[in-house]
């Protein structure tokens, strides 16, 4: 204060104090948080009894604040009047709704590999801490390998510990090769046997590859052989995934040529003669006779 005096005289000067507003803070909420009294949360003891303003507007609010409902905003507190009064600035933080950017369903084949992981933002900010259950730990992402189908819940924790909303996905499986072989099990030599395979499972693109004694045959579903021994012809189909690839062997027979063998009732005589033949080759290698 001045004062200006125009003769010596005994003057008083009395210094009135119009009240104290405490000093500026900064807060932080979460979503969940209850309704605050924003008067209890400056510090250094303010005075009671002052006005309060949002910033920028002239017109007075109360002190009462829900985090749930309001979004951040600065606050001004006013102790007194004039040139006297006494103010600090209440600066409200709301956290704003997450969003986990969690990684979508994933297909993988069996022994393979799935990746979850979540890119968040929102609450507070971050740094965030990932919340995963099914035994994953720490932030991703992460290459699991659960065997199974399974679930994986994960919820976020913001740096000031704000709990986002649960989400989850779930690692699907490729069912196991399975695979179904068929041929003609049994053939007279130099005739065809026809080999075939149907497979099922995995990611549905398969490879085969039907080998005889360890050789090559081929890479079709379904291939004709000729072998002139009885053998066996093995399949193996694969998807191209890390799926086990799945095998089969079948033996092919092959009937060994009938003896031919058959004796007449006289050996000579004269003409003309009358001669009956009878067959005497084995009878279990014989479909049909032809004289």
């Amino acid at each position: 204060p001045r004062m200006v005096v125009g003769s010596v005289n005994n003057y008083t000067l009395t210094v009135v104090n119009n009240g104290y507003a405490g000093n500026d803070t900064i807060l932080f909420y979460c979503l969940d948080a209850p309704v605050v009294d924003l008067f209890t949360t400056i510090p250094n003891n303010p005075d009671a009894g002052g006005v309060w303003y949002e910033v920028n507007n002239s017109t007075p609010t109360t002190s009462s604040f829900d985090p749930s409902n309001t979004a951040s905003t600065d606050f001004i507190y006013v102790v007194g009047t004039g040139g006297c009064s006494d103010t600090s600035e209440i600066s409200v933080n709301v956290a704003v709704p997450f969003v986990l950017n969690l990684s979508t369903d994933t297909i993988i084949c069996e022994n393979g590999t799935g990746i979850i992981s979540v890119n968040p933002s929102g609450g507070l900010g971050g740094p965030y801490t990932e919340n995963w259950d099914q035994g994953v730990i720490g932030n991703g992402p992460h290459n699991i390998q659960p065997g199974v189908q399974t679930t994986y819940n994960v919820f976020i924790t913001d740096s000031y510990g704000c709990i986002s909303q649960i989400e989850q996905t779930t690692i699907n499986y490729n069912p196991p090769l399975l695979i179904t072989a068929v041929n003609t099990d049994s053939i007279c030599a130099g005739d065809v046997a026809g080999l075939s395979v149907t497979a099922l499972g995995g990611n549905n693109s398969y490879t085969y590859a039907w080998t005889n004694q360890g050789a090559f045959v081929s890479s079709d579903a379904q291939v004709d052989v000729t072998p002139t021994t009885s053998t066996q012809y093995c399949i193996e189909v694969s998807d191209g995934c890390e799926t086990t690839p799945v095998s089969n062997c079948l033996d092919v027979e092959i009937f060994p040529m009938p003896v031919l063998a058959f004796e007449s009732d006289i050996n000579s005589g004269c003409y003309p003669i009358d001669v009956t033949f009878t067959n005497t080759s084995n009878s279990s290698l014989i479909q049909d006779i032809e004289w």
